[in-house]
């Protein structure tokens, strides 16, 4: 009506050999007629263009972005429109092997408060179910139909696979990341698997200029596959590798490691290399901020002082335990590197040996009468006395002598400094 016609054509090329079928509409006063559809030889139909190349397709030359092309309509909520993907056999059988539903999750599809999801269906041991769903707020489930997250995957074994710069995927493990996974890649999340040579394989934990915490609730191991002896251990395999190795060039505490302990009462402890002073190895209390004992590149060590200028310097009071012998009698060994001040209650007569004296060293012996008293003592013949007589030990049972000695190195002597008796 109104000049306006619907016209159906059989069109040609002149040979007969590629026949086709037009839709065509066109106002019969102007004799303007545009084809809408056409129907190849082949089976192929065009919807927009006369040249369709797949079973159908549809082309709109106005189109603009976001527009669409094609419309599949259905009803109310539920899976009311969607796209199927069928095969027939051999006899004509029907099977369904996948779809694309949209469901109108809320209304009718009435402006302002309408809502709908998007699910991908697969066939799966003869049924068929949906794999992936997309939510109206953007949420993405595979395995699930109801994401809570962006993406959520919901399944057994090995869930997912990412590859980071590279186009090799991974076939094996928990979570899979190549190249350089960083603090983003883990944050405000938490990664629930087993991170190991397995599914971390050859990458890097860096920084991120977001920040980001790696939390582990087990043992950590480095060097080592069973963790057993604490919450991190390190075995580095070779008497040349260290298990841990810091590095820093910045000032203060430097490469150093921290020793914090929150309980009640507790003091912070620490061991680092100062970049200030270079060399210094120091062992502060973290909690006072003072070191208590440093080590200099010569080898000086320091206690009480941070500048050594001798193997050992002590700024203050110093205090050697004192070595109880119990009672001596006969031969009697004084071993040094037992302590510097030691004691025997003599209840006989004493050869005493003297060993591991150390060059420098001084060493005290106390001597104490026991028994019926009257004991004497037989020095070794490495001590000296500066007036080549031994000192008189008293012989009151219950009194004590102290003898002192300096051991020179030089001549592998212990020289008497020092008696004092009958305390």
């Amino acid at each position: 009506t109104s000049g306006w016609l619907l016209n159906l054509f059989a069109v040609g090329d002149g040979t007969n050999t590629s026949p086709a079928i037009d839709f065509v509409t066109g106002n019969t006063s102007g004799g303007n007629y545009s084809s809408k559809m056409r129907i190849l030889n082949n089976g192929n139909v065009g919807i927009g263009t006369t040249s369709p190349a797949n079973i159908l397709e549809v082309y709109n030359p106005t189109g603009v972005i976001g527009g669409t092309q094609l419309t599949v309509r259905g009803g109310n909520t539920g899976y009311g429109s969607g796209i199927a993907f069928d095969s027939i056999d051999a006899l004509g059988s029907r099977y369904s092997q996948a779809k694309i539903v949209a469901d109108a999750t809320a209304g009718w599809g009435g402006a302002g408060s309408d809502s709908s999801k998007l699910s991908f269906w697969t066939l799966n041991a003869g049924s068929l179910n949906p794999q992936l769903t997309i939510l109206s707020n953007g949420n993405v489930g595979i395995g699930t139909s109801a994401p809570a997250n962006k993406l959520s995957v919901n399944g057994q074994g090995d869930l997912v696979s990412l590859s980071v710069g590279t186009s090799t995927a991974q076939t094996a493990g928990n979570g899979y990341f190549t190249g350089t996974v960083t603090a983003g890649a883990f944050a405000g999340g938490t990664y629930a698997g087993t991170i190991s040579s397995a599914n971390v394989s050859s990458g890097t934990f860096g920084s991120n200029t977001g920040g980001g915490t790696y939390s582990f609730s087990g043992n950590v191991g480095i060097g080592t596959t069973s963790p057993t002896s604490g919450k991190l251990q390190i075995d580095s395999g070779s008497a040349n590798i260290p298990a841990i190795y810091l590095t820093s060039s910045g000032a203060g505490w430097g490469s150093g490691i921290q020793f914090v302990n929150t309980a009640t009462g507790g003091r912070n402890y620490g061991i680092y290399s100062d970049s200030a002073n270079p060399g210094i190895l120091h062992f502060a209390d973290a909690t006072a901020g003072q070191d208590r004992m440093v080590i200099t590149s010569t080898g000086n060590v320091g206690i009480g002082t941070t500048n050594p200028l001798h193997k050992l310097d002590v700024n203050g009071s110093f205090y050697s335990e004192l070595v109880v012998k119990g009672n001596c009698t006969g031969a009697v060994t004084i071993d040094w590197n037992a302590g510097n001040t030691q004691h025997c209650v003599l209840t006989g007569n004493v050869t005493f040996t003297f060993s591991n004296g150390q060059s420098g060293g001084s060493y005290k012996l106390v001597l104490k009468q026991g028994g019926t008293g009257s004991y004497t003592v037989t020095w070794p013949a490495s001590v000296r006395w500066g007036s080549g007589v031994a000192p008189t030990l008293t012989t009151t049972v219950g009194k004590t002598d102290y003898a002192g000695f300096f051991y020179n190195g030089v001549d592998s002597t212990y020289d008497g400094n020092a008696f004092n008796a009958n305390f």
